[in-house]
């Protein structure tokens, strides 16, 4: 999913994949308030990584990968390339989503394990894009409890961060703990806990299988103010807008673009909805930008642009 061109986001929540920031840092990962709750997920079949064949986003919250097989070896014969359709949707709410669905195209019986790589760093944008920090906070040891994974992060002031990750199958789990690497007396960021999940299957010829991965970010803050999975304006009220449609079929799906990057960019922030700068380096209120917007979409958006006012 991160090893992939998919930016998905819902209000406070967004996700990068294939993102690198100034300087070649991988910056791929889940985000919210400017912190990277996952910065690592990654799917393995029989320990083998699997062939992307097509990439779409359905919309602002929703994108769908479909993957393949490579040669896999089992101890009843090999497994052909692309014997195996492997589909991964990726959902956003207020929190992440992702079911994988396996379907065997073989004529055989395979008994096949899924992997899955999860760390989560909790490192802020403006480290990943070059700040380096005097001092970092601690990494706690992934918690693991049957079908429940928890990622944390102690910062500095003493407050935790963390990451909750629920799956609705059975599986088997190992964690990996890297060393912690100092330079010119400054701890460098290195890899956090890596966390391996590993589901058992055996599927029939023509049969699917299912996981689904749920992974909820609580920010230190989380207690004060909850994660918004949904940007409402001043009073309570939803985004309305003023219908347009054309004799142009071509223009008409502009505008539906133009009006779901709109629904991206809206974003709650302690004072009220507004648009953020961009994704994913300014999700964050630009005074300047967010005017500017306002003045745009002021005949389509009044609520909208009055909230921005606000």
């Amino acid at each position: 999913m991160l090893n992939h061109d998919l930016v998905l986001k819902a209000d406070e929540l967004f996700l990068a994949g294939e993102m690198r920031a100034h300087g070649g840092e991988r910056a791929a990962g889940l985000y919210v308030r400017d912190t990277r709750h996952l910065s690592h997920f990654a799917l393995t079949l029989n320990g083998i990584e699997l062939t992307a064949l097509s990439l779409r986003t359905d919309a602002p919250t929703v994108g769908v990968i479909h993957l393949t097989n490579d040669r896999l070896r089992l101890p009843a014969g090999d497994v052909r390339p692309q014997t195996l359709a492997i589909v991964e949707r990726v959902e956003l709410g207020a929190d992440l989503r992702v079911t994988v669905t396996i379907h065997n195209f073989s004529g055989r019986s395979l008994d096949l394990t899924l992997g899955l790589e999860l760390a989560a760093d909790f490192r802020d944008l403006f480290d990943i894009r070059g700040a380096t920090p005097a001092e970092r906070g601690s990494l706690l040891p992934p918690a693991i409890d049957q079908q429940t994974l928890v990622l944390a992060y102690d910062a500095l002031d003493g407050r935790q961060a963390r990451t909750s990750v629920s799956f609705d199958q059975p599986l088997e789990a190992s964690v990996a703990i890297p060393p912690t690497d100092i330079q010119d007396g400054r701890p460098t960021p290195v890899p956090p806990p890596l966390t391996v999940c590993d589901f058992s299957l055996v599927l029939a010829p023509g049969a699917d299988w299912s996981v689904t991965v749920t992974v909820t970010p609580h920010p230190v803050d989380a207690e004060e103010r909850p994660v918004s999975a949904s940007p409402l304006l001043h009073g309570g009220e939803s985004p309305r807008r003023a219908m347009v449609r054309s004799d142009s079929d071509l223009f008409d799906r502009y505008l539906a673009r133009v009006d779901t990057d709109l629904d991206m960019l809206q974003t709650t922030f302690p004072p009220g909805s507004l648009p953020a700068a961009g994704i994913p380096w300014y999700v964050a209120p630009f005074g300047r930008d967010t005017l500017i917007v306002g003045l745009q979409i002021v005949h389509v958006y009044p609520t909208r642009a009055a909230g921005i006012l606000r």
